[in-house]
This record gives C-alpha cells, sequence and structure tokens, in this order.
C-alpha cells in the first residue's frame, strides 16, 4: 500500500512506519530508538496523541516518554508533511493536532495584553483583482482547497498590458498567484498585491500590504523587489516572507537564498533563517527564526512551535475571520506547539484546544471567546 511513498522516506520515517505496524509490541531496540531519538520521540509523541483521539481513548504519551525528557533537552521536531501522507489513515482522521509540551517553560513577557486579540470584518467579501478604476474578476475560494487559486493569465487576458493590477485577499481567505514571470505568491488574509500585467525590462516590482510568501524565479538580469511599508526587499532568486500588517513592525523572512533589505539609509542582508524586523527608529533588528511555520502555511498548515497563545489565536482569527476574546494574560503568555490543517472547520480547531491543549473556547455567531 506505501511502497511508492516508502521508496521517498528518509531512515527516520522508515523506523517510525515499523513503530506505527508494531503497535503495542515493540521490540526493545524500538523502545531504545524512540528514547534516544528526539525526533523519532516527538513523532510516536503525535501518533499516540493522534490514535487517542481517533479512539476516544486516553494515552499517557508523556509518561511513556518520561526518561527521554529526563535526558534531553532538545528543541520539538519539526511536522514533516511528506512522512505523514505515508500514514495518511491516522492524518485523515485528525484534522489538527494541538500538543502543550511538558518539556516548555511558561513565559510572561512584560506587557499588556488587551481583551481583544482580533476583531473581524463583519461582511464576507471574495478574493478580487481590479485596477485603479475597475473590477476585473472576484474569485470564490473552492471548499476544498486552502487557497484561492488565481488563474492571472486568464483572468488579466482583456487588460491593458501597462497595467498595474491589485489582488486584494479579505480576512478568512487565501490566495495563490503565478506572476507574469512564473514567480509565485501565497497572500495571506487581510493582504494586497499590486503588480504589472507585464514587468520591466530592468526590474520586477510589486507592492505588498499585509503578508505573502514570495518564491521568485531567478533572473540575475531583473532582480525581483518588494515594496511593504517603505521597505523594499530585493532578490534576485529566493522564497522568502514579507509581513507589513498595518499596526505591526514590519519584517523579512528568508526561507533559502539571499535577500536585501534596506529602508532609507538602513540595509542588511539576510542569510537562511533569519528575520529582519523594522524597527521604530528606522533601524532592523535581526534575529533566528523558524522557517518552517511559513513553509507550512504555504502548503495549507498552522504550524507553531513554542508559540504564545496569543499568536496562535491571531492566526486563528485572521484565517477564520473572526473576532478573538481573551481576558486572561497569563494564558495568553503560555507557550505551545500547535499543528493544524487550515482549511477545517473552526469547530474542529476549537474541538482540538479543547480536548488536547485544556484551553476552553467557544464559538457564537463570528466570536470566538476563550474562557
Amino acid at each position: 500500500m506505501y511502497d511508492d511513498t516508502i521508496e521517498k522516506t528518509t531512515k527516520h520515517d522508515q523506523a517510525l512506519l515499523d513503530i506505527i505496524e508494531a503497535g503495542n509490541d515493540l521490540t526493545e531496540k524500538q523502545a531504545e530508538d524512540i528514547l534516544n531519538d528526539s525526533e523519532l520521540a516527538d513523532d510516536f509523541r503525535m501518533l499516540n496523541a493522534a490514535k487517542a483521539v481517533i479512539s476516544g481513548r486516553t494515552i499517557d504519551t508523556e509518561k511513556k516518554l518520561a526518561e527521554f525528557n529526563e535526558r534531553h533537552n532538545g528543541r520539538l521536531r519539526r511536522k514533516r508533511l511528506a512522512m505523514w501522507s505515508a500514514v495518511a489513515a491516522v492524518a485523515a482522521a485528525v484534522a489538527c493536532i494541538v500538543m502543550w509540551s511538558p518539556s516548555t517553560e511558561v513565559t510572561k513577557p512584560q506587557h499588556d495584553v488587551p481583551g481583544h486579540i482580533f476583531t473581524a470584518d463583519m461582511t464576507d467579501h471574495d478574493v478580487t483583482l481590479s485596477t485603479s478604476d475597475k473590477t476585473i474578476a472576484t474569485v470564490k475560494k473552492t471548499p476544498t482547497a486552502p487557497f484561492t487559486e488565481i488563474d492571472a493569465d486568464n483572468l488579466l487576458a482583456e487588460s491593458e498590458p501597462d497595467e498595474r493590477v491589485t489582488l486584494q485577499v479579505p480576512l478568512g481567505k487565501s490566495a495563490h498567484l503565478t506572476l507574469p514571470d512564473g514567480s509565485q505568491v501565497w497572500l495571506y488574509p487581510d493582504s494586497r498585491l499590486k503588480f504589472p500585467h507585464r514587468f520591466a525590462a530592468d526590474k520586477r516590482e510589486v507592492v505588498l500590504e499585509g503578508q505573502a510568501y514570495f518564491s521568485v524565479v531567478r533572473n540575475t538580469e531583473q532582480p525581483f523587489m518588494v515594496v511593504a511599508n517603505g521597505m523594499q526587499t530585493t532578490v534576485l532568486g529566493t522564497e522568502f516572507v514579507v509581513s507589513a500588517y498595518e499596526g505591526m513592525k514590519p519584517n523579512v523572512t528568508l526561507v533559502s537564498g539571499k535577500v536585501e533589505v534596506k529602508k532609507d539609509m538602513a540595509k542588511t542582508v539576510l542569510k537562511p533563517g533569519k528575520m529582519a524586523e523594522l524597527n521604530d527608529d528606522g533601524h532592523f533588528t535581526v534575529n533566528d527564526v523558524d522557517t518552517e511555520q511559513y513553509v507550512q502555511w504555504r502548503d495549507g498548515y498552522f504550524y507553531f512551535d513554542n508559540a504564545t497563545v496569543h499568536d496562535i489565536l491571531l492566526a486563528i482569527g485572521r484565517n477564520y475571520n473572526v473576532c478573538v476574546i481573551c481576558p486572561h494574560p497569563e494564558t495568553l503568555d503560555m507557550r505551545v506547539r500547535f499543528i493544524a490543517d487550515r482549511n477545517e472547520p473552526l469547530a474542529n480547531v476549537v474541538q482540538r484546544l479543547y480536548e488536547l491543549g485544556g484551553l476552553e473556547a467557544v464559538v457564537n455567531g463570528n466570536m470566538l471567546e476563550v474562557k
């Protein structure tokens, strides 16, 4: 059944598949491997949590891994979608998984967290393509897909070649677009991208409001530039994320390759796994960041590793276009691990928050309230 997939799996993934097949009859070597391999241990923990949800049983995987937790303080693994395709029977049954890691400390940053985490747009809009004076197309999302797919070549066929087009993605929606040069863009909810029907000969420039993941086709003769909130990101060909939501500090995260980020006289060059954030004083702060959360978002998933509940609720609010209220700062500051299919109904996410995270929340109309 899994022959084609297994041929492409790593040695680590094959070991996990063997453990899956063994069920409760683990060999001594398999048990030892779980205790000594941090990635395998986290995969094993996730698998057992999934089985618990499916069967309705309580499986104390943390107790089983107590020895591992005493011997290791390594970071949590990154979720591997390729491996999970080999255990689709489990993954399909568990739409999303929330894990509160016992090895993760609860931190309490010194800041005031308001009760209202996110305010939704109370009207429902579709993704639109428009010029300065007309709407070219309104595109509805396919229910089974995490993104609204934009067929730009077809939709822009009747527009003027030199016209600048705006792709507007409302709250509760995400969109995937292929630009005229073949570069791809995945836009987050509440984002707008302005781009020309045809790029200039010397540069490829787009303007972003909100957040987007870019996969740029390499062209050394025609640099690709993203202008966002006065910040300019220049690449020749690479993958990166630009975030420029109103009211938040703009930042750029590099997934692969190399980018230059600048505003006025401030400038920095990023390496993969680095984020440049523009401060209020006009200078950049560069920090390490786990890029997996962006890659997984591009692939249709929420992925947060050691993230605050505040950041997770904010992402849920944007993704589902619901108001989010949580009047408990001590809850918002807790750091957890959260994995979910972004295309699942909100009720599923809320149920998992309660079943696996102990976070009680209710949905009333267009409002998500954490108790």
